[in-house]
């Protein structure tokens, strides 16, 4: 069967391939899939950090402040929210995130099979837009990580992650 049905499948497989070539193309649900898995991802991978991902509201709100504090950036309890939930700055930022994250060979590798893996269970119970702010924490925290070939080390994405805050909320960092 060759049809239309062939081509949706043809259309999906070339989609998952090139997952991080197509981040400004993809929908909102489907970045959201990729930063959940990137996180869990992380944290799976970084030892020495808190599961944010399980963190309630209020106290990733808390440490994603405290962290961009830490590097520079002060922004208000609005501005954090704005970061956390579904609007085009938090969308916008994921991208920015996971493009960076893309560049890491080893590490977006890992984080490609383990989004097709559960794209082939279905296994998907997404969380919300609290997790883009995660990213953003692990992003600034994670200076090294181990994957299955060796080690990841990205010092810079810290500074890169800052910096697209600041141009995101206008704060002048960045």
């Amino acid at each position: 069967m060759h049809g239309i049905e062939g081509g949706l499948v043809m259309s999906k497989n070339k989609e998952r391939k090139n997952i991080w070539s197509q981040l400004d193309e993809l929908p909102s649900q489907e970045v959201l899939k990729l930063v959940q898995v990137t996180v869990a991802v992380l944290e799976d991978k970084y030892e020495s950090t808190e599961k944010l991902s399980k963190a309630p509201p209020k106290l990733l709100k808390n440490v994603l402040r405290t962290s961009l504090e830490q590097k520079g950036l002060k922004i208000d309890n609005a501005q954090t929210s704005v970061l956390i939930k579904e609007n085009e700055t938090s969308l916008a930022l994921s991208r920015k995130l996971l493009s960076e994250i893309a560049c890491y060979p080893e590490l977006a590798k890992e984080v490609e099979e383990e989004y097709q893996k559960r794209e082939k269970m279905m296994s998907w119970e997404l969380v919300g837009w609290l997790l883009a702010g995660a990213l953003l924490v692990l992003a600034i925290k994670v200076k090294e990580i181990k994957t299955k070939k060796g080690g990841v080390k990205f010092f810079e994405l810290s500074d890169k992650a800052v910096a697209a805050v600041g141009k995101l909320l206008g704060t002048g960092k960045g």
